[in-house]
């Protein structure tokens, strides 16, 4: 047998040494590739790191005090609401149960805190509390927080609601409460013939 009647001979399935080296890496060209790599990798540097964290202390500080601000801030308007879900609760009761209920509301000097309850009187003349007695978040007083002039209307001690809802004040329908760090105030409104109340700002 000679290769011009079988035609050339073909390659086995095996490759030689030489073609089977040209796809793979040898492992100085890997070694080679990892440490360029590791090179463009490179960490930041000491002053880098000492800005970041510069940059976080300030952002840190400004955040507190804003923080702070809006702490101060969110304890007034707690404690409108609380005034004046009480004032609503006083109205409801006294028109489900036809019989005449009463917000009191009581100041203490420090250390203790102002406080409300809702309340109804007995014939005999006993006041029943209804729930318990509610505490303003500390710092804020009933009152306003400059003297009080002499045409200014006095605080009330109470405000009470008919069967009907109508309300009736010791004193006047309308009275302020303010926080004693800020000195910042809101309003609380009764409608005498209706009995809704209201928390807003004062405009002055």
């Amino acid at each position: 047998m000679n290769a011009s009647r079988y035609g050339p001979r073909r390659p086995g399935p095996h490759r030689s040494k030489r073609g089977a080296g040209l796809g793979r890496r040898s492992p100085k060209g890997e070694a080679g590739l990892g440490l360029r790599s590791s090179k463009s990798e490179a960490g930041f540097t000491l002053v880098e790191l000492l800005t970041v964290i510069a940059v976080m202390g300030i952002m840190l500080g400004i955040a507190v005090v804003g923080f702070n601000h809006f702490g101060r801030g969110a304890r007034l308007r707690t404690a409108g609401r609380l005034i004046q879900q009480q004032l609503d609760l006083a109205r409801q009761r006294a028109l489900t149960s036809r019989k005449m209920h009463a917000v009191q509301f009581e100041s203490h000097d420090e250390p203790d805190r102002d406080r409300m309850r809702i309340y109804y009187e007995e014939p005999a003349g006993n006041k029943i509390t209804v729930g318990k007695w509610i505490e303003l978040p500390p710092g804020i007083e009933f009152g306003a927080a400059s003297p009080v002039g002499a045409n200014m209307p006095p605080q009330p001690d109470g405000i009470q609601f008919r069967p009907t809802g109508r309300a009736d004040s010791s004193g006047s329908y309308s009275f302020k409460i303010h926080d004693t760090e800020t000195q910042k105030e809101r309003e609380i409104e009764v409608v005498p013939v209706t009995g809704h109340t209201t928390v807003s700002v004062p405009s002055s």
